[in-house]
């Protein structure tokens, strides 16, 4: 009996370490499938957008007419491109739960950010300040998500991307 347990024992330790490494495998070739693509666009495009929204918000705001020039002809427009180029890059469903909520979590921050800017271009437009308000909390948020989306990038990258 004692040999039995002790047999079962050992095929349930071998199955486990066998089941973590395929795991950490099928995260390293998910991960580096995502990264490969992510590094054809990196992030340069997001930060242009990103500095064209702080270029005329915050410190920098004159008034609401340069910033509603800036959000309809340069933000919103740049802001669409690059996030359709991000969702035509990682169409694919990814097998390991963490790639794909990564790619899914900067997918819905980049949907939930344009849609701020829509806000506020309307707030604008409506002169109305509770939109403009939600729309810069709605901007935080999304600023939040990315934020952690890069943490948890990072993370991943340290571990599983080729060193250059």
């Amino acid at each position: 009996m004692k040999k039995i347990i002790l047999v079962l024992l050992v095929l349930i330790i071998s199955n486990s370490v066998t089941f973590m490494v395929a795991n950490k495998e099928s995260l390293e070739e998910d991960f580096l499938d995502f990264h490969g693509r992510w590094i054809l666009i990196q992030d340069e495009e997001e930060e242009l957008v990103m500095s064209l929204f702080e270029s005329v918000t915050g410190e920098n705001f004159q008034n609401d007419e340069i910033l509603y020039e800036t959000l309809t002809q340069e933000i919103i427009p740049r802001h669409t491109l690059y996030q359709q180029i991000y969702s035509n890059i990682n169409y694919k469903h990814f097998d390991t739960e963490e790639v794909q909520d990564l790619v899914n979590n900067y997918q819905n921050a980049l949907g939930s950010r344009l849609g701020a800017f829509n806000l506020l271009k309307k707030g604008i437009e409506q002169n109305d300040e509770e939109l403009k308000n939600r729309a810069y909390e709605s901007i935080g948020s999304s600023i939040e998500t990315i934020e952690e989306f890069y943490e948890i990038y990072n993370e991943l990258q340290r571990e599983y991307a080729p060193r250059v």
